[in-house]
């Protein structure tokens, strides 16, 4: 028997499955922001996607809220960089200043990703309703 899955739900479980790549995430000692990056955009991209399936984005209101969560994906992954590091308690920064500006400088591309996806979703209702 075959089982229709709701979108809602298998938003849900994305959300979990972010939660599960940080909490893997946290305990490691690396020094790439890349990673951090990455899991920002995906937690921007999951947000974008929850809140398309609640209500339906016109086109241009859908590249808006992509370029929004696009341009807030480097911040969050600072946040995400210094919660790790408190939770670390090195008393350091693990990431030096030159690795959290080098996630700044990723602003563009997620800001295009971002309005990439929100094109997506504008264009594939049917993928989250």
């Amino acid at each position: 028997m075959i089982k229709i899955v709701d979108k809602r739900e298998i938003l849900k479980r994305w959300g979990l499955f972010w939660l599960l790549l940080v909490m893997i995430w946290l305990p490691f000692e690396d020094l790439d922001a890349r990673l951090a990056l990455s899991l920002s955009g995906l937690l921007g991209a999951w947000s974008l996607a929850r809140q398309a399936s609640l209500r339906p984005f016109s086109q241009g209101f859908s590249l808006l809220a992509g370029a929004f969560y696009g341009a807030l994906a480097p911040i969050l992954a600072i946040f995400l960089i210094l919660f790790k590091t408190g939770l670390h308690g090195h008393g350091f920064l693990e990431f030096s200043p030159v690795q959290l500006a080098a996630a700044l400088s990723w602003w563009p591309w997620t800001v295009s990703l971002g309005v990439f996806f929100g094109f997506y979703l504008s264009r594939n209702e049917q993928v989250i309703q």
